[in-house]
């Protein structure tokens, strides 16, 4: 699409009507700006699988209506609608989704709060420890004799995943390498980010994480604080 800039257009692409008394001329509308517009038009109605009638004035409004309705899937983009704290709590609906607010206002109903997550750069850091508080959203302290485990993944910088190991203090002091629980790809980032969840011990305030052997893109780690429930 273009806008008009034939010969009587004003500089800022405009029509005008020109002006005889001073010599100004009208616009020129030529075929094929008036082709343009005609195909662009056509897109969006072949788009919708709508027929070309030319007994019928409304197929763009109903091609827009008809595109602008498409739910979105998995592997496509469309229309979706929010689901509210009660279908995110029944844990049922399969076509709405969840906002992050929504699923932090659930989560305690459900018997459990999640913790602080943040992403850390270690591209620069090859080599060292990492130590991350076990906090809540807004920072506050939490009950950490109520949790449990932790989750989250790491990200090597690199082509080679396995070129870098990523070890946990555990509850017993102990040093070990992460038992990894799976994949997970993201065009947004460099190679596959490798799944792990670790037990928390009881008052245990922060978790420790060591890398050895190599740099990381990022790490992303989560908490989950189990909550009796009455």
């Amino acid at each position: 699409m273009y806008l008009i800039d034939s010969e009587g257009a004003t500089g800022d692409n405009r029509f005008t009507d020109g002006d005889e008394t001073l010599g100004t001329p009208a616009t020129v509308l030529p075929a094929e700006y008036l082709n343009m517009l005609q195909d662009e038009i056509e897109a969006v109605v072949e788009e919708a699988e709508i027929e070309l009638s030319k007994a019928d004035n409304t197929q763009l409004l109903q091609a827009i209506q008809t595109l602008i309705g498409v739910l979105a899937t998995t592997t496509a983009a469309g229309v979706i609608e929010l689901a509210t704290p009660g279908e995110v709590a029944a844990g049922e609906d399969a076509q709405r989704a969840v906002t992050p607010a929504t699923l932090a206002g659930v989560l305690p109903d459900l018997g459990y709060v999640a913790l602080t997550g943040g992403t850390e750069d270690l591209s620069q850091n090859s080599n060292g420890t990492y130590t991350y508080e076990l906090e809540d959203f807004t920072g506050a302290d939490i009950d950490t004799d109520a949790i449990r485990f932790i989750y989250g993944y790491w990200q090597h910088s690199g082509d080679d995943l396995l070129a870098a190991t990523l070890s946990y203090t555990f509850p017993d002091g102990s040093i070990q390498p992460i038992e990894y629980r799976g994949f997970s790809t993201n065009d947004n980032y460099v190679g596959d980010r490798r799944l792990f969840c670790v037990p928390v011990g009881r008052n245990q305030t922060t978790a420790v994480f060591t890398l050895s052997g190599g740099a990381l893109k990022s790490m992303q780690l989560y908490g989950i604080q189990q909550v009796e429930r009455g």
